[in-house]
């Protein structure tokens, strides 16, 4: 994710400002509220993710951990990642579903992997389209 630039999600969660910038320039209608709350609501489940799994690597570094235990830690934060990026990317393809076609091409500048992007500083790849840009069949996987 590093190399994406940096986006809304930082140590304290989703920036409710930028959150509120970007829903201003999509021009959310109140009929599209309900997708936009649960995308803007997986972002922060993702972020909250994201500051459990820095919390348990600590635990890593304690001479006292276990190999068996750093493993068994490993692989909970390897799924807590996958179905983090999973939530987000559903609610990605949710948002995307509503948005009328004039919004779209918007979204998509902003949205990076189904996260919302403050400033692109860097490299950017756009998350493959859902079924609903495609007429169906679309995976919407990295």
């Amino acid at each position: 994710m590093m190399d994406y630039g940096w986006s809304m999600i930082g140590p304290s969660g989703v920036d409710s400002a930028l959150v509120n910038i970007i829903k201003e320039r999509l021009a959310i209608t109140e009929d599209q509220q309900p997708a936009w709350q649960s995308y803007i609501d997986a972002l922060q489940d993702n972020a909250e993710a994201m500051r459990s799994m820095h919390e348990a690597m600590d635990t890593m570094n304690d001479p006292k951990t276990s190999a068996q235990d750093v493993s068994a830690l490993m692989a909970s934060i390897h799924q807590l990642q996958r179905q983090a990026l999973e939530d987000v990317q559903a609610a990605h393809g949710a948002l995307l579903e509503v948005l009328r076609d004039d919004q779209k091409p918007a979204a998509r500048s902003l949205i990076v992997h189904g996260e919302l992007l403050g400033r692109s500083m860097g490299k950017s790849r756009m998350m493959p389209p859902c079924e609903s840009d495609t007429g169906g069949g679309a995976s919407s996987k990295i």
